[in-house]
C-alpha cells in the first residue's frame, strides 16, 4: 500500500470530490500539500488544505461525511479504508497559526485548477511566511 500522495493522485481525489459538490467550495492547499502541489517535492504524507469560507468548510465537512469520511483529529478527516487524511483547516487558520488576511484575496495565492464547483490555489509561501513573522514578532 502506497503511504504518499503525489500531485496527480491528489488531483484525481479532489476531481472525484468535485462531482459531489452542489456549491462553489474554495481549498487552499498549505505547508506539504502547498509544496508537492508546487511541484518542489514529489509527495506528501498528508494532506492539508484551508478553507477560508467558514460556510464552505462546513458544507464539504458535510459531503465529506456523507462520502463517508470520519473525523480523525480535530481539523483531520480519513475515510475508512483509505491512508491519507485530509487536513481542513476553516477560515484563516492554519494548525495553531492564524493569518492575519484571507488567503482569498489577490496575490495571498496561486490558482491552480478551478471547476464549477471546486476552487483549488496554492497558498504564497511568502505570504504565509510574512504573517507568521508578524505574529512572532
Amino acid at each position: 500500500m502506497e503511504y504518499r500522495l503525489d500531485k496527480y493522485k491528489l488531483l484525481e481525489i479532489l476531481e472525484q470530490w468535485h462531482h459531489f459538490l452542489r456549491k462553489k467550495v474554495h481549498l487552499i492547499a498549505c505547508g506539504g500539500t502547498a509544496l508537492t502541489l508546487w511541484d518542489a517535492k514529489p509527495s506528501t504524507k498528508d494532506v492539508d488544505f484551508m478553507v477560508p469560507n467558514v460556510a464552505e468548510h462546513k458544507y464539504l465537512i458535510k459531503v465529506l461525511q456523507d462520502l463517508n469520511y470520519e473525523p480523525v483529529t480535530a481539523y483531520g478527516w480519513l475515510r475508512k479504508g483509505d491512508v491519507f487524511r485530509f487536513d481542513l483547516f476553516p477560515g484563516k487558520r492554519i494548525h495553531t497559526t492564524e493569518l492575519l488576511e484571507s488567503p482569498l484575496e489577490q496575490g495571498r495565492h496561486h490558482l491552480l485548477k478551478e471547476y464549477s464547483r471546486l476552487y483549488i490555489g496554492i497558498l504564497n509561501m511568502g505570504f504565509f511566511e510574512q504573517c507568521r513573522a508578524g505574529k512572532e514578532g
